[in-house]
């Protein structure tokens, strides 16, 4: 019983300063850039002669977004309802987008995928620290494949 209180308040501790499923100072970081960099990646196991994203993922294409942009992504990440709060599709995250944020904390890669489930994987480079989370509509997925389809 004890160890449960303890993992109930560590998880309190651990959520209590996030909004959505990053933590606030990745909104903050992106928020105080002028444009942002969004990346349509693909996995390529040798590489494919294309530029490298990051470990293995080549861009397919990428897209520079500006402020208002940028105000948008971040409102739509940080809408809790466009997240499952319990991962419940055991399935491998494919990543079709990648983002890259330069935090406090380091350089955080997000990578959002859809098929064959929709994911959101957090990776902090700094300490290679990885936290995968379900999508529980298309919201997100729609607004970077509209920046793609302009």
């Amino acid at each position: 019983m004890k160890q449960c209180k303890i993992a109930f308040m560590f998880l309190t501790l651990v959520t209590c300063n996030k909004i959505g499923p990053l933590k606030y100072d990745i909104y903050h970081s992106a928020l105080q850039q002028d444009s942002l960099n969004i990346f349509k990646i693909r996995y390529a196991l040798n590489g494919d002669g294309r530029t490298t994203f990051y470990d293995g993922y080549s861009i397919e294409d990428s897209v520079r977004i500006g402020r208002k942009e940028i105000i948008k992504l971040v409102n739509a990440f940080k809408d809790s309802s466009n997240f499952n709060k319990i991962i419940s599709k055991n399935c491998v995250l494919i990543p079709k987008y990648g983002i890259k944020i330069k935090s406090d904390s380091g350089e955080v890669i997000l990578f959002i995928g859809k098929q064959p489930c929709m994911k959101l994987s957090i990776l902090q480079t700094m300490n290679q620290v990885e936290r995968t989370t379900d999508l529980s509509n298309e919201s997100i997925l729609n607004k970077l494949d509209s920046l793609f389809t302009k």
